[in-house]
């Protein structure tokens, strides 16, 4: 795969952002839930997590795939510069 078809290291740390961004806003909506009391249809994912571990639980599940993101960014900015000091420009 060239470097034209690659997705740029950058773009991980945006998807990051955004991850990171929903499992706040997760975690503040389920904190106001908790508060006011009564029930709540939530996808079937996020409720299974927020039975199992809580809200921090699924901001932590979140925050988890924010870093798997974060070290595909880093791993694939890392492989370019090995490629582009090679003289491999691929």
């Amino acid at each position: 795969m060239s470097n034209s078809d690659a997705d740029p290291p950058w773009w991980y740390v945006v998807v990051a952002a955004l991850l990171l961004g929903a499992g706040g806003f997760f975690y503040w909506m389920l904190n106001a839930w908790e508060a006011e009391g009564g029930s709540r249809r939530l996808h079937w994912l996020i409720y299974l997590l927020y039975e199992a571990f809580g809200k921090r639980g699924v901001a932590a599940w979140f925050a988890a795939f924010a870093a798997v993101a974060l070290c595909l960014g880093w791993a694939e900015r890392k492989r370019r510069n090995s490629n582009e000091d090679n003289g491999n420009a691929s």
